[in-house]
């Protein structure tokens, strides 16, 4: 039988991460949590880079930073409108097939979610939550 492990690996864009952990009798079941929240922060932050290259940030702030200032019912009804579908889908290049644009839609809706969630400290997802060894990287930062 095989041992078990977990590795991600990415070089792309100027990121290069590895990560691994191999599974041994030592390993807990938290540890394995804190290890998949890290590869999920890590490829949050690069989705978030890579749609920051994909829209005009700045015209996207322009045309929602008043949503920001909302309550979170208010804005989560606000970036599902056809209104802000419509803002989103203007900063979309032209080359995106109208099949995947839905798509785009959605994973910037995601993004200013986690926008908003991060400006008013709510806690959306587990790569936010500050585990031990997170705490030990923010440290050495």
């Amino acid at each position: 039988m095989s041992e078990e492990q977990i590795q991600f690996v990415a070089n792309v864009d100027k990121f290069v991460s590895v990560k691994k952990l191999k599974i041994e009798p030592k390993v807990t079941k938290e540890d394995i949590v804190e290890f998949f929240a890290s590869i999920q922060f890590s490829c949050n932050q690069k989705i978030d880079d890579f749609l920051e290259k994909i829209v005009d940030v700045v015209k996207l702030q322009e045309q929602t930073n008043q949503l920001f200032d909302l309550k979170f019912n208010e804005f989560y009804e606000e970036i599902n409108k056809p209104k802000t579908k419509k803002i989103i889908t203007s900063l979309l290049p032209s080359h995106i097939e109208k099949k995947q644009k839905d798509a785009y839609v959605e994973a910037i809706r995601v993004y200013l979610l986690n926008k908003f969630c991060v400006k008013n400290k709510i806690i959306l997802s587990y790569n936010q939550v500050v585990f031990p060894s997170k705490k030990k990287i923010m440290k050495k930062k």
